[in-house]
């Protein structure tokens, strides 16, 4: 140690912390304090290896990454100065490393013996290899204990015992893959890059005790992966089919001859099939086929019976040379489930326990199936006893004298049918009516239920009706009969209705008859008339008493529905001026003009209207001119419009008759007539007076310049332009053609040049064509980039005159289509537009 220090002292100085010496004398170092020595920089030794080596990870699916160390029982004292090593046993995949730790344990030891050495070795026949050895110069950094150290070839290596406690880190971010090893022990890393055993001894050799300086670890090396079932689901009766596939880990191929124990462990009675046989044992082992696969068979022992059994799959690797083993090893099992699925038929019924004759007696029949797949041909059946008679049910039956039957079809898993049955009770007795499910596969159920009915010198039938509309009036006629041999006295008739129904006297909710007297065999009827004014189901609960005698209860129940919806409808009829402000009526116009007369007929109730006639009549003081599309005019002023499809709730329909006012009349009329399939004809008129017409100014044609050029008046002289676009048709649907009526005039009293009119379509319209009435036009001018058309300019135009365009146009798309006229001439400073909007309905 001195001469070392001396050699410290020359050329080049370099400072190193090293262990101070333990003053108790204990041990030769502390690990809570230190000492710093300096000397020559390439005086020290160069430790072994800078860090371990990065392990690869251990976490592969279905291997274990190592079996823990068990724990000595509570008390155990281990022999004294002796060896442990930990883990003893460990299973782990191919290619990764298994870090194995010895330590000194005894009275004197108890983990303090730092520094001591330990042997590590591999036995002859197995596989692996040491990769890296703890407690290398672990005393200083450059002085030794002497002696070999670290791995001497890949199946020996020595270490020492850890002076202080180290945490081996494999480097990944998992901390619960580092090992922990403490003063006093030392460790090793094994790997092995094929599937077989590992055995490791660790032998410490400055121990006195030759049978506890040693111990053996074995490494199993798994080169394998699997898949286990989890489920299967079969009708009952069927086989069912468990496979687990084994793999290997490094390549993914399948692997062969691998062990896989089928043990069923509960559940359902079921067995395996071995042979085509059912085995007696409840546990089966299958070999991996060349696909790695390994199928267990399961049959139910119920054909028709479901159920659900557990099995638990463990798989084994063999003892084969194959496999660099001997012994069988179990790597890993699991739990799956077979499930056997079948229809379960129910049949439930339930009534009164006790009834009267001539009274009626109500069943509830619940036919289900509570199983989990549907049952098939379902049919219920009852056959009623003497003294019960079937009335009616809610779902219809099939009779057969006293048996009754329906027809349920296929019902559905966990799925159930309910039938409300009615039964006439005509005599005494204990009743017994039984309830009978069938369905296919030989399913079968029964129910039944005891109605107690008791003689009585009271029968009372009541006639009712068993549904009314609200607002009507209805007559309940109870028929009351004496049964017995004695007369009946004081009897008296009770009936207790709900809030729904009226008594037509008025009265509260109860009314009762003034007592009677009924000889035997005698039978009254009496008449209970009543207002509906309710909606659902209304009852009657009536009772009848007499002296001496048990009361009767009976029930009726009416149900009552809302009145049924009246069609409705709003309609206008009224005359316009074509040219004026939309909406705007008149009540005179000027002998040779144009009035508009328009209908608007709008469905505002909840029902359609149906076969929908619109008729309009004119005076002969007007002439018919233009009409909305699908008219008839065949008649002598007459026009007529169909509606075969009717209009439906909050549609309409628009319908307008141009004509020109020709005879001078105090009231020249036009009736409009509607008529539905559900209502009355309805008709409303419109007359007009035709006043004489508005004397005009001479017409002068234009002045020649005298000095040459064109006739263009002079630019102070303003003109102005109104224009009314208006559609002959009211709501159209997709691909009609909308007819259209343009008029532009020319106001100011002198006349107008180059009138120039453009039309402007939504994208639901297209253009089709154009007419100028009394007059030639030639052909428009289209714009498809924003769906306009420009018709040519009208060069000359006289004061206060119009134009009268017809134009055509296709609704293409459903919804508002608007078309926008405007028209600017020489003389006009503002532009004038119009704009007309139809509806387009799908067809």
């Amino acid at each position: 140690m001195i001469a070392l220090l001396v050699s410290l002292g020359g050329s080049g100085c370099t400072s190193v912390r090293v262990p101070a010496i333990d003053p108790t004398g204990r041990s030769i170092f502390t690990c809570n304090q230190s000492t710093s020595l300096t000397g020559p920089a390439d005086a020290l030794p160069k430790p072994a290896y800078a860090a371990p080596p990065t392990p690869g990870p251990c976490n592969v699916p279905g291997v274990a990454v190592s079996t823990p160390l068990p724990k000595p029982p509570k008390g155990a004292i281990e022999p004294e100065k002796s060896l442990s090593l930990s883990p003893s046993r460990v299973v782990a995949p191919v290619g990764t490393e298994v870090v194995l730790v010895a330590g000194l344990n005894g009275d004197e030891c108890c983990l303090t013996q730092g520094g001591r050495p330990i042997k590590w070795m591999l036995s002859q026949d197995s596989v692996g290899h040491f990769s890296e050895v703890g407690g290398r110069d672990t005393t200083t950094r450059f002085a030794s204990f002497g002696g070999e150290q670290g791995i001497i070839s890949p199946v020996y290596a020595v270490g020492r015992t850890q002076l202080c406690d180290q945490t081996v880190d494999r480097g990944t971010e998992i901390p619960g893959d580092d090992v922990r090893v403490l003063r006093g022990q030392n460790w090793i890393s094994v790997s092995s890059s094929s599937p077989g055993t590992s055995r490791v001894t660790a032998l410490a050799t400055k121990l006195e005790n030759w049978p506890a300086r040693q111990r053996v670890a074995t490494v199993e090396w798994i080169d394998a992966q699997w898949q286990l079932p989890t489920s299967a689901f079969q009708r009952a009766g069927e086989r069912a089919f468990l496979t687990t596939t084994v793999t290997s880990q490094t390549t993914n191929s399948p692997l062969d001859s691998w062990i896989v124990k089928y043990e069923l462990i509960d559940g359902a009675a079921a067995g395996f099939i071995v042979n085509g046989v059912v085995a007696t044992t409840p546990a089966v082992e299958v070999t991996t086929d060349s696909t790695g696969r390994a199928t267990a068979e399961i049959a139910p022992a119920s054909r028709d019976q479901p159920g659900v059994a557990r099995v638990r799959i463990t798989v084994i690797r063999p003892a084969h040379a194959r496999f660099g083993t001997s012994e069988r090893l179990t790597l890993a099992s699991g739990d799956a489930t077979v499930t056997w699925s079948a229809p379960q038929l129910s049949a439930e019924i339930a009534g009164p326990a006790v009834a009267e004759i001539d009274s009626t007696a109500t069943y509830d029949l619940v036919i289900s199936n509570q199983g989990d797949v549907p049952a098939s041909n379902v049919v219920a059946f009852i056959t009623l006893p003497p003294g019960v008679r079937f009335a009616q049910s809610s779902l219809q039956p099939t009779e057969r004298g006293n048996d009754i039957q329906w027809s349920i079809g296929t019902l559905e898993a966990r799925g159930y049918r309910r039938i409300q049955l009615v039964c006439n009770v005509t005599g005494a007795g204990d009743h017994r009516i039984c309830l009978n499910a069938s369905a296919d596969g030989e399913l079968r159920h029964s129910s039944c239920t005891n109605t107690q009915v008791a003689s009585n010198n009271i029968s009372v039938q009541i006639n009712s009706p068993q549904s009314i509309t609200n607002g009507s009036q209805f007559d309940t006629i109870i028929t009351i009969r004496n049964n017995g041999t004695n007369p009946l006295t004081n009897l008296v008739l009770r009936d207790e209705f709900s809030t729904g129904l009226e008594h037509i006297s008025g009265v509260g909710n109860m009314i009762a008859t003034n007592p009677v007297s009924l000889a035997p065999g005698q039978t009254i009827n009496e008449t209970l008339t009543f207002q509906a004014v309710g909606t659902g189901r209304q009852c009657h609960r009536m009772t009848v008493t007499a002296d001496g005698e048990t009361p009767v209860l009976r029930e009726a129940c009416v149900e009552i529905a809302p009145p049924a919806a009246q069609p409705n409808y709003n309609l206008t009829f009224v005359a316009s001026d074509p040219l004026a402000t939309p909406g705007q009526t008149v009540q005179s116009v000027p002998q040779g003009a144009d009035v508009l007369f328009t209908l608007r007929l709008e469905n505002i109730g909840s029902t359609p209207l149906t076969a929908v006639r619109v008729d309009i009549n004119y005076d002969a003081n007007l002439t018919g001119l233009e009409a909305t599309q699908n008219s008839d005019n065949t008649e002598l002023r007459t026009v007529k419009w169909r509606y075969d499809n009717g209009i439906a709730p909050g549609q309409s329909a628009e319908l307008r008759l141009l004509c020109r006012a020709d005879e001078l009349s105090q009231a020249a009329c036009a009736r409009a007539t509607v008529s539905t399939g559900e209502t009355q004809p309805q008709t409303k008129q419109y007359c007009v007076q035709i006043t004489p017409p508005t004397t005009r100014p001479q017409e002068q044609p234009p002045a020649v310049n005298p000095n040459g050029g064109n006739n263009t008046p002079p630019a102070t002289q303003q003109g102005k332009l109104t224009a009314k676009i208006a559609s002959l048709q009211g709501d159209v649907n997709i691909g009609a053609t909308i007819k259209y009526v343009l008029y532009v005039k020319n106001d100011p009293p002198m006349a107008d040049e180059n009138v120039q009119v453009t039309l402007r379509l939504s994208p639901g319209l297209n253009f089709k064509s154009v007419v100028l009435k009394d007059g030639a036009i030639g052909r428009p001018q289209s714009n498809p980039a924003n769906n306009s058309v420009i018709l040519p300019a009208i060069k000359y135009l006289p004061p206060n005159a119009t134009l009268e365009f017809e134009i055509e146009a296709v609704a293409t798309t459903a919804g508002p289509q608007t078309i926008v006229a405007e028209a600017t001439s020489a003389r006009a400073r503002e532009l004038a537009t119009s704009q007309e909007t139809t509806n387009a309905f799908p067809n």
